[in-house]
């Protein structure tokens, strides 16, 4: 009985019912609300990136989802159009990140400033 009665005590604790705003806001990752929502963001963004990159893969820059609306009988949107697109997505979700100090666009630069990792890299130039 003792048992059935701690479970039942500790239930009552993480019962939603039970806890107040402040408490629901804590959580074990030390994350805000405002943080989570910035890092979903930039999650999301990411993967349409990855998927847009698949498409190309797949079909080429110069190809085209069907489904998006034409004008004039001509698709208007490439792939090569919808990448630059949601890269320019991910470049704002970072950009809050890095103005709300989640990150620190210093170590952002210093890492695009050591240039392609060339030693994984077949088939580019060292330009």
């Amino acid at each position: 009985m003792h048992r059935l009665r701690a479970r039942r005590d500790a239930f009552a604790e993480i019962n939603p019912e039970n806890m107040t705003r402040d408490k629901m806001a804590e959580h074990f990752n030390g994350l805000t609300p405002a943080q989570l929502e910035r890092l979903a963001y930039l999650n999301e963004e990411l993967h349409e990136v990855g998927q847009i990159i698949g498409k190309i893969i797949r079909h080429g820059y110069a190809s085209y989802d069907p489904t998006n609306p034409k004008q004039d009988g001509e698709y208007i949107v490439t792939n090569r159009e919808m990448l630059a697109t949601e890269l320019g997505d991910v470049m704002r979700a970072v950009s809050m990140l890095t103005k709300a100090n989640d990150l620190d666009i210093s170590a952002i630069v210093l890492q695009e400033a050591k240039g392609p990792p060339s030693k994984y890299m077949h088939h580019q130039s060292n330009g």
